[in-house]
């Protein structure tokens, strides 16, 4: 091999070292509860997999119990594995369940999707970062790969009848209204794959990850059957809140009168924050009344994101994070 590669190649393994060594330091700190899950800044995704692979050594040691809804091979259960390999997950039936483990103390975080890119945001999260006091301190994107999964013995002729998670459902529903399968909405796609194998009928088929047929030892039919570019981004939850981080998510509530609303994005563009997301979202038991999830570039850190919150009237701040 030539020299200057074998020199070269030190200098890398060395500086990946340190940065291995540098994170766990970091969580060895008193970081306020928090996880230190940097963001390894490139362009390029080869890059970004040796980054990731770096955070995954550092902090696979640490086994942190990790709420999050679903089944065993569910497709939250896949990306918590990829962003955190050391978790040992402790699995929900509903995300109200994961927000109650970190709010008591169950677990140490939560781990639960934001938005899909087909499918939307995943609107039950966000109304439950209205009613409970859990911050975000991380987010991670997933690539989900859907899978029409049958009993050993059925052939992809025989499903009629197709179960998973709502946002499974909205992500195939192309394939499905093209093979003429009537979907049935299930609480999780995991739990779909569990549910079909005890009934073990070949008309019913469910739509779940390639690891869910392994658990459970069901059949895939047929393989990748959603959008060809699908990514869930998902959250790292906790009671600790972070002020640090290049996003920031909040609640904003705005008074229900003409102009409210401007006045408050005015604050915003004032001092030249750009938004990332404003969806408005029902109150709960208030109907026709709204609040509105918003995410923006920035920490709680930055001086001009202090200047912006303070011209707003009224507003729950949700933390800052590495968007991952």
């Amino acid at each position: 091999m030539d020299k200057s590669i074998e020199s070269l190649d030190e200098k890398i393994a060395k500086l990946l070292e340190e940065r291995v060594q540098l994170i766990k330091e970091m969580n060895a700190k008193d970081n306020n509860g928090n996880l230190f899950i940097p963001k390894g800044e490139s362009n390029k995704e080869w890059l970004k997999e040796i980054f990731e692979v770096t955070i995954k050594e550092a902090l696979k040691e640490l086994k942190p119990k990790i709420s999050i809804q679903g089944e065993k091979g569910s497709f939250t259960d896949e990306a918590l594995k990829h962003f955190i390999p050391s978790a040992e997950p402790i699995y929900r039936d509903t995300f109200q369940s994961v927000f109650e483990d970190v709010v008591k103390g169950k677990a140490e975080y939560g781990f639960v999707p934001l938005e899909n890119t087909t499918g939307g945001s995943v609107g039950d999260v966000w109304s439950l970062f209205h009613h409970y006091n859990v911050y975000m301190l991380a987010t991670y994107k997933h690539r989900i790969v859907h899978n029409l999964i049958g009993i050993a013995k059925a052939k992809i002729n025989d499903i009629k009848e197709v179960y998973s998670h709502p946002q499974a459902l909205i992500q195939c529903s192309e394939y499905l209204t093209k093979k003429g399968l009537k979907p049935i909405k299930w609480y999780d796609t995991a739990g779909a794959v569990k549910d079909i194998m005890e009934k073990d009928e070949k008309e019913n088929g469910a739509i779940a990850s390639k690891r869910a047929a392994e658990i459970y030892n069901a059949k895939i039919l047929e393989e990748d059957i959603g959008p060809s570019r699908n990514y869930t981004r998902f959250a790292l939850i906790s009671t600790k809140m972070r002020e640090n981080g290049n996003k920031t998510a909040l609640i904003l509530y705005v008074h229900h009168e003409p102009g409210a609303l401007l006045k408050a994005l005015k604050a915003f563009d004032e001092e030249n924050i750009n938004l990332t997301r404003l969806e408005s979202r029902p109150m709960p038991n208030e109907p026709w009344e709204y609040f509105f999830a918003v995410e923006f570039d920035g920490s709680l850190k930055e001086e001009r994101v202090k200047r912006a919150l303070g011209k707003l009237n009224k507003y729950k701040v949700l933390g800052s994070y590495e968007e991952g």
